[in-house]
């Protein structure tokens, strides 16, 4: 009996150790909270912040990347790492995938894993998400992105709102969980705030925020700025002044040969 209850303490003991040696392989990888704030102005310019909170595992290696649908990203988008209550360098990447019609944000530094805990603060903005008809002006947002490949244990979100409207001209539906099922998530609204929360949403999963503003709460926006013609800048100043000056030197070389052979 002693000999068998020694071999079930060396087996159990093993067990343990061999649970400790997979630890890392089976760490809970999840976005620990992401915080949103969204300030609507008059412009029908829409700039979002969001407070990112990250624990994964050490083994993680991949850049960490919040990927958003392109409607609601115009212009730079800027993420920083929050230390200490402090901002260091910026440390984003935008790409587009203008097929998928999604912005990449890589928000991870360049050569340092986002292993561990980290929290970080996304800043940017939109002139394209609020469109108009004839009855009202309408802001459909993602929230979340649907592309997390890790749970988000808790989201919540704030909406400043343009002007002191009314509570009862807007109306705000929001819903989490994906394509085929869809669940209503309870919002709070006042004058010029709209907030709302969820708990766990799993990898697939989203929440999504629909809001319906008076037509002429928000104006049509101005009109975006075209860029500087080619030939005002200073590669086109540049390259114009060159052709000229090949240009003169082509006539005077044809010029000198005609006259030598005068």
């Amino acid at each position: 009996m002693h000999r068998n209850f020694c071999h079930f303490i060396c087996q159990f003991v093993f067990i343990i150790v061999a649970l400790a040696a997979t630890m890392p392989a089976c760490y809970a990888e999840s976005v620990k909270s992401l915080d949103v704030h969204l300030d609507i102005d008059e412009n029908k310019r829409v700039t979002a912040t969001e407070d990112l909170m990250t624990d994964l595992a050490p083994t993680h290696t991949e850049p960490l990347v919040r990927i958003m649908p392109e409607n609601q990203l115009n212009g730079e988008a800027s993420a920083n790492e929050i230390i200490s209550g402090t901002k260091t360098m910026t440390i984003v990447d935008t790409t587009r995938d203008e097929k998928a019609h999604k912005v990449f944000l890589k928000i991870s530094k360049p050569g340092v894993p986002p292993s561990g805990q980290h929290n970080y603060k996304i800043e940017y903005h939109s002139d394209h998400a609020i469109t108009k008809d004839k009855d009202k002006a309408e802001l459909v947002w993602n929230v979340t992105g649907d592309d997390w490949t890790m749970p988000i244990d808790k989201v919540t979100l704030f909406v400043s709102l343009p002007s002191a409207m009314n509570e009862e001209q807007v109306k705000v539906t929001a819903t989490r969980g994906n394509a085929s099922e869809k669940k209503d998530v309870k919002v709070e609204k006042g004058n010029m705030f709209i907030k709302c929360q969820t708990e766990m949403l799993y990898p697939g999963n989203n929440l999504t925020l629909r809001i319906a503003l008076p037509k002429d709460s928000v104006k049509e926006g101005a009109t975006p700025q075209e860029g500087p013609q080619f030939w005002e800048t200073d590669w086109g100043r540049g390259i114009i002044g060159l052709c000229v000056m090949l240009a003169i030197g082509l006539i005077w070389c044809i010029w000198m040969a005609k006259r030598e052979h005068m």
